[in-house]
């Protein structure tokens, strides 16, 4: 882990990917998908596809089935290649690494709405030092690459500022 000013800003995979980090509230959230081809423990994830692999078989697979966009988008890991086959139901209070790099873990039920809770509460002032109020999906979405539209609650419903307040940079995907 990399730490500056007491806050996590990268983490790495036992497979040398690094990934951004983003304090919210009191919390660190990895603000990337993995890139992840095996647990830290060393055991592959297998690659499998969204059409010919079955959900209760731990895969990986391409977003969009195109293995260009892992470098940007990361991969994509089923429930049970994410849980490395736990079957934890997030509401215990206790996190899952499974395919999280050592140290990190699936966030929890309570671990979501307190992120929530902190970027959808009251007006709020992030790391750009601008105060917003309203809803988290436009605060966590990166400030561009989103399609403009004026659907409710969107993140391209939001102006390009109010965009990424939060600073973990959602790609649209």
């Amino acid at each position: 882990e990399t730490v500056e000013d007491g806050k996590i800003v990268s983490v790495a995979d036992k497979e040398g990917n690094t990934y951004s980090g983003v304090q919210i509230g009191n919390q660190c959230w990895m603000a990337e998908n993995l890139r992840a081809t095996q647990y830290s423990d060393g055991t592959a994830i297998p690659l499998g596809t969204t059409t010919t692999t079955s959900s209760d078989t731990a895969h990986r697979y391409y977003p969009n089935s195109n293995q260009i966009n892992v470098d940007e988008y990361g991969y994509l890991y089923n429930w049970q290649a994410a849980t490395k086959g736990l079957s934890s139901n997030l509401n215990s209070g206790k996190g899952v690494q499974g395919a999280c790099p050592r140290g990190w873990h699936i966030p929890t039920n309570d671990e979501w709405t307190a992120m929530e809770t902190e970027v959808n509460g009251a007006p709020v002032t992030y790391h750009d030092n601008i105060t917003y109020g309203g809803t988290h999906g436009g605060k966590l979405a990166t400030g561009c690459a989103w399609r403009d539209t004026t659907a409710a609650q969107s993140p391209g419903n939001y102006t390009f500022a109010e965009r990424n307040a939060s600073g973990f940079g959602a790609l649209p995907a």
